[in-house]
């Protein structure tokens, strides 16, 4: 009986459960690139909330300018004013 030593290797390492490390090894790289990847996504998600935030901010702060201004408006302004209200 020949049995080859990749043969005798497979067979030790199921006998004394280190193929199950393996596995679990695979298992822990995979969830670990998942985990990287969320990562990712949410940076990028964050930045561009910050960006939209910020965009919102000084549509908001420009809307108050031209609202404190009203009994002053011209028809520049109040096309300025529809634009934002939309």
């Amino acid at each position: 009986m020949h049995v080859k030593i990749s043969e005798l290797g497979t067979l030790v390492n199921r006998i004394t459960g280190y193929d199950k490390v393996e596995e679990a090894r695979a298992a822990i790289r995979k969830s670990d690139e998942s985990l990287q990847q969320s990562r990712s996504k949410l940076k990028s998600a964050r930045v561009e909330f910050e960006s939209i935030s910020e965009q919102r901010i000084r549509q908001q702060q420009e809307i108050n300018s031209l609202l404190h201004r009203k009994p002053q408006w011209a028809a520049l302004e109040l096309n300025a004013f529809s634009e934002l209200a939309r």
